[in-house]
């Protein structure tokens, strides 16, 4: 990025530059000072920041809610539906393969944290999209089949409740990402998601006949 460039301070240090400033300091370095007002000149085509990919998930969960209600329609017809418990298991097992994905990223970036292609990113939100078609709305519909009618909305806040305990428990993980290796951590979010869905696994059974004619 920005390579060739040759940068003059012409100001005197600590007004119009940061005090730390110095010309052999990285572009990314400069932008966090302020230099360039903060901004990605308009030659680098070479790199954008990761946050312009956060669309991306609500893009896939546009493209494949279809794909998805149609899959579950057609399979219903052939009587080859999977069970809500199967679906959480599945949900699970793509939620921890995006995590694996992440591994493989980290790996590819090296110590130093060097930079790699998007295309890892796009992955790992395609893998948790599908992860959450498979959990979200089928958690979603059993919660309010299953539930007594008199309680159906207080279950449905529990519901957000568990949403909320886990984003509180991804941010405290998020707290170590510069205590370990970001393979080590993004190993182990993949080691705990194959637990749990083992777990959904072994499960399926106990749940489908507590489920009763519930689907």
């Amino acid at each position: 990025m920005q390579r060739g460039y040759i940068y003059y301070r012409t100001a005197p240090l600590g007004r119009n530059f940061h005090p730390d400033f110095r010309p052999e300091l990285t572009p990314k370095q400069m932008l966090r000072m302020g230099v360039f007002g903060g901004r990605y000149l308009s030659d680098c085509r070479a790199e954008f920041p990761a946050s312009w990919l956060q669309s991306v998930n609500s893009a896939f969960i546009w493209m494949l809610a279809p794909v998805f209600a149609w899959l579950w329609l057609v399979l219903g017809r052939r009587r080859l539906e999977p069970a809500s418990p199967t679906k959480f298991a599945y949900g699970l097992f793509f939620v921890g393969l995006g995590f694996l994905v992440m591994v493989g990223a980290a790996l590819s970036s090296g110590p130093a944290g060097g930079r790699v292609t998007p295309a890892w990113l796009i992955t790992v939100y395609l893998m948790h999209t599908i992860g959450e078609l498979c959990l979200s709305p089928v958690g979603l519909s059993a919660m309010t089949k299953l539930a007594p009618a008199r309680v159906v909305s207080q279950m449905l806040g529990i519901w957000f409740l568990a949403s909320s305990l886990g984003n509180f428990i991804g941010g405290q993980v998020a707290g170590v990402f510069e205590k370990f290796p970001l393979p080590w951590i993004f190993g182990a979010v993949f080691g705990v998601c194959m637990l749990f869905t083992l777990i959904a696994v072994i499960l399926i059974r106990p749940l489908k006949r507590l489920m009763g004619e519930v689907h």
